[in-house]
């Protein structure tokens, strides 16, 4: 889904896009020629394809009955 994020400044997105765990880690192995661009591109590959899969068993899954969308959001139970 898209997201505008006029909520943040494009500053403030570039700086965590900085800290970013996935790609500091990439670059990190790639300095110590522990992978590949080749192997980093599989990895990228392997990963978006588990993605949508994941989201076509989503949608093609049925949808909750509307009666049970509150359904354990609450207790049944009254106090004494």
């Amino acid at each position: 889904m898209y997201d505008p994020e006029l909520y943040r400044s494009k500053a403030e997105v570039e700086e965590w896009k900085k800290r970013d765990p996935i790609s500091n880690l990439a670059s990190l192995l790639k300095q110590q020629r522990s992978i590949s661009d080749s192997n980093l591109d599989q990895i990228e590959r392997d990963v978006a394809k588990e993605l949508d899969d994941a989201v076509a068993y989503a949608e093609a899954g049925t949808w909750e009955p509307l009666a049970d969308l509150e359904r354990f959001v609450y207790s049944d139970r009254r106090p004494a």
